[in-house]
């Protein structure tokens, strides 16, 4: 299944004067995506797991779990759980950095074609960052496989 997420950095949404929607991103939302960009190209190094509770798509790491229960196809945040819980529903496997030839994002069909297949360890769930969170620097697909 893929999943896009939109919200985790879209925490107060502001109105332009060309009629475009616009977010403002706080300083820490910032920080969580380069620490999340970092984790994805250093495999190992960055080896903490979010603490249980909810976090933003950002925070997540490999070896964490997730109650993915209700599913949305768009979501600030996502609820980490012991792995140990029965309402883990899904592991994140991998953390994979995205290359592209430019800066641009390179569009939802571009990450559709992928799906799962763009994981190294086998995933069932793969969410990837919409243009708004590109924008702000996130270059990082989860993997993620269902319990």
């Amino acid at each position: 299944m893929l999943r896009r997420y939109a919200a985790p950095l879209c925490a107060l949404p502001v109105l332009l004067l060309l009629g475009a929607v616009c977010s403002v991103v706080s300083e820490e939302d910032k920080q969580a995506v380069r620490a999340q960009n970092y984790a994805a190209q250093h495999p190992g190094e960055d080896a903490k797991t979010a603490a249980p509770g909810l976090r933003r798509l950002a925070e997540l790491r490999v070896g964490n779990c997730v109650d993915m229960n209700p599913a949305a196809s768009e979501f600030e945040d996502v609820k980490v759980v012991d792995c140990t819980s029965s309402s883990a529903t899904a592991r994140v496997t991998e953390l994979s950095f995205i290359v592209t030839n430019d800066d641009r994002y390179p569009g939802e069909q571009w990450f559709e074609s992928f799906g799962p297949s763009r994981c190294a360890i086998d995933a069932n769930d793969v969410i990837y960052p919409t243009q708004t969170v590109w924008d702000v620097g996130s270059r990082v697909v989860i993997c993620m496989q269902d319990r």
